[in-house]
């Protein structure tokens, strides 16, 4: 880049090291899932926060680091409101085997897609909606 810049900024701290860090613990995992004979599937991770935390940034950049060595992760994307799989309002799931790219987005060769209808996990039924199930639980 050539020219000056009106401001400069360099941030005192990063969560990249601890995202890095994190990257770290679940290759380990996957490869001791490998070599175990009675385990047949790697880690799993939920990653939860509010609202503009970062939380679709960190699961893409997980998913693509794992892709990029070798593992092939399934995305399971339960965020109605936001659906980084398919449209708001679905929950979804799809095998992730290239890094994503930032521009294109999740490639969708094979998602599996539940229609929720809402885009808010609220919901507004009645108590007695429950009552006839409760014998179920005892």
């Amino acid at each position: 880049m050539d020219g000056t810049t009106e401001t400069d900024y360099t941030a005192d701290e990063t969560p990249m090291v601890s995202y890095v860090n994190v990257h770290a613990v679940l290759d380990g995992r996957r490869n001791q899932a490998k070599a175990s004979p009675e385990s047949s599937q790697g880690p799993r991770v939920i990653v939860v926060g509010p609202t503009d935390s970062g939380k679709s940034t960190l699961s893409r950049m997980l998913l693509s680091w794992a892709a990029k060595q070798g593992w092939k992760p399934t995305f399971v994307d339960l965020d109605i409101g936001q659906g980084s799989i398919t449209a708001p309002g679905c929950i979804a799931a799809t095998p992730i085997e290239l890094p994503i790219d930032p521009v294109e987005g999740i490639s969708l060769e094979m998602p599996l897609v539940y229609f929720y209808g809402r885009t808010t996990p609220r919901l507004l039924i009645s108590h007695d909606y429950f009552i006839p199930y409760l014998h179920f639980l005892s």
